[in-house]
């Protein structure tokens, strides 16, 4: 092979290495880039997830003292009800 023939593989061995060394490079940002975002993605939806467990807990705690309520509202309707009925039978007696 002639020195010019040596010479010229050479530079375009030389310019292959350089474009792909470029074409790594920028494969490297784009991981590096696209890492940041999907460490930035798993942040907010650790915090989308603590808000949400912090709400349905919020929301159970609700639902419990609201059926507690309840209960207590049932026993004192039913209360109520007993004591007016007694009331209306010693009406009716008493006629």
């Amino acid at each position: 092979m002639k020195s010019w023939e040596m010479a010229t593989l050479k530079e375009m061995f030389s310019q292959q290495l350089h474009d792909l060394q470029t074409d790594l490079d920028k494969k490297g940002q784009q991981v590096t880039s696209l890492t940041s975002e999907n460490e930035e993605l798993q942040t907010k939806i650790q915090d989308q997830l603590t808000k949400s467990r912090e709400i349905i807990k919020k929301l159970t705690e609700e639902k419990k003292s609201l059926a507690g309520k309840l209960v207590e509202a049932q026993e004192t309707l039913e209360k109520e009800i007993s004591e007016h009925q007694q009331k209306l039978e010693a009406c009716e007696s008493a006629r």
